[in-house]
């Protein structure tokens, strides 16, 4: 039966489809991926976006990062990838450490290893789907072949058509984006995040656009498509249900802390609601 045709009761009366849990192993024996030790962002030294914030992601990971508008979630993930400076604290990503900022080695090194997923999926609209998963190879030697994928070296046009069986549409392969639906284009989106063989998959909203059967499509497709890989995957999320069925784990900000840390199978809907309460 699948997940998405599955309801259970829950605190207050609400309902969430449950969560299909696989085994891994305890938070205690997994390997750190990314953690942070008192890290703080401030654009303006009276009002701190956050402040102390220590957190602890472990590889293989699902995490859902949630908090209300102006919580700090998207400021977070770009200081933890150093795509911001922080104003203080301890960054340890890929084994390599940082503080206010990682050196040009590290931001290429981290940038190499990282599949970037946005709310809007920031693709070429008049370009096809093959064309932008190949755009997920910008970077690499070679690259100024990848601006089209006619151009491009065949390893990488098969693995962009790869990418896009993973997620479903190799299909759709020469097909222009903005010919797409919005499911489809954020599939492609992902496909090319994942044509990087990233170990770290960040994903802003990347459901918030889409209407609520797309968006748990997309969803469970990233999520399986993490774990197969054995990909780290860290997304953020207004949908108090994508946190509790799609990730493993919950951390949530609130007044410029962490609120709660928790699994997500030993959260409700309740416990989640109180983060955007008051």
């Amino acid at each position: 039966m699948s997940i998405l045709n599955v309801e259970q009761p829950a605190v207050g009366g609400e309902r969430i489809a449950p969560k299909l849990h696989t085994r891994v192993p305890s938070h205690a024996t997994r390997v750190s991926l990314l953690s942070a030790d008192g890290l703080c962002k401030s654009y303006n030294a009276d009002k701190p976006i956050f402040s102390n914030i220590c957190l602890d992601v472990k590889e293989g990971e699902t995490v859902a990062l949630i908090g209300s508008n102006g919580a700090g979630k998207s400021t977070l993930l770009k200081c933890l990838i150093g795509v911001l400076p922080n104003n203080g604290g301890e960054i340890s990503i890929f084994g390599s450490g940082f503080s206010k900022a990682p050196s040009a080695k590290q931001a290429k090194q981290i940038r190499s290893d990282i599949g970037f997923v946005f709310q809007k999926h920031s693709l070429v609209a008049r370009a096809t789907a093959l064309t932008n998963v190949v755009h997920g190879l910008l970077g690499r030697p070679g690259s100024w072949r990848g601006w089209h994928h006619a151009l491009a070296q065949n390893t990488w046009r098969e693995a962009a058509l790869d990418a896009l069986d993973s997620v479903n549409l190799a299909h759709k392969a020469n097909e222009r984006v903005d010919q797409l639906s919005g499911g489809q284009a954020q599939r492609v989106a992902i496909a090319r995040a994942l044509v990087r063989k990233p170990k770290l998959f960040i994903a802003d909203e990347p459901a918030a656009s889409l209407d609520p059967k797309s968006g748990h499509e997309v969803m469970q497709r990233f999520v399986d498509l993490a774990k197969k890989n054995n990909i780290t995957l860290m997304f953020t999320s207004h949908d108090m249900q994508h946190a509790l069925q799609y990730a493993d784990r919950v951390i949530a900000l609130k007044s410029g802390s962490v609120f709660l840390d928790q699994n997500s199978i030993d959260l409700t809907p309740a416990d989640l609601k109180a983060v955007f309460d008051g």
